[in-house]
């Protein structure tokens, strides 16, 4: 097997590996907090932008695991609601859409491969976002970011080897979107530890005072 499908066949279990914990936190806590559901729905259309171009340019280790991508990506937005939270995340899905179903008529899959190129920006974009400004991240699974480290460095590492761009772009984007996400985690669990700390050393009806 040649080094670029193997790669390639490692990349997609470790791309389907990180997509799974975060549907699996939502059902087991609950917890929607902090989780962008556009930024889960652009990614559900880069992942059939994927399994398109697979299929057209016939390379399994590219559609096979989009296919099996679709599943947690379709069972998180699911969970989270299939309508849209306001307009605004509901035109930005339409355009990414009408971007990546237009790119192999006008272009080819010379156009929709770099189109989908860009996906890892609609996709992790909308996450940063809601990680910076949203207070509780309840509802981030913390392990899919982990994994999207590993997915970072092996196809970062491999685009600055073999000189592909997009590749290296697609490591660069995810690397630096995770570190934040995961930033975001620590900085705001430390911070509801310290508050549940005064909480409790201030006791439920006030400090307590010691006479001297």
């Amino acid at each position: 097997m040649p080094v670029a499908d193997l790669i390639g066949w490692l990349g997609g279990v470790i791309f389907v590996a990180r997509l799974c914990p975060q549907p699996l936190h939502i059902r087991r806590t609950g917890q929607r907090a902090g989780v962008a559901w556009l930024g889960t729905a652009n990614g559900i259309v880069s992942t059939s932008g994927w399994l398109a171009y697979g299929i057209a340019v016939d390379r399994p280790v590219l559609w096979v695991p989009s296919l099996v991508a679709l599943v947690p990506e379709v069972v998180t937005l699911a969970l989270l609601g299939l309508r849209p939270p306001d307009r605004r995340s509901a035109l930005l899905l339409a355009v990414w859409t009408l971007a990546v179903g237009l790119a192999y008529p006008l272009g080819g899959s010379t156009l929709l491969a770099t189109v989908i190129g860009f996906g890892v920006v609609m996709g992790v974009a909308p996450h940063v976002a809601a990680a910076l400004t949203h207070e509780r991240l309840d509802g981030v699974a913390a392990r899919t970011w982990q994994i999207a480290l590993l997915d970072a460095a092996l196809w970062g590492t491999y685009g600055f080897a073999t000189g592909e761009p997009l590749t290296a772009f697609y490591g660069v984007v995810l690397g630096v979107g995770a570190a934040t996400i995961l930033w975001r985690l620590h900085t705001t669990r430390r911070a509801a530890a310290l508050e549940v700390s005064e909480l409790e050393a201030v006791g439920p009806i006030g400090p307590h005072v010691h006479d001297v």
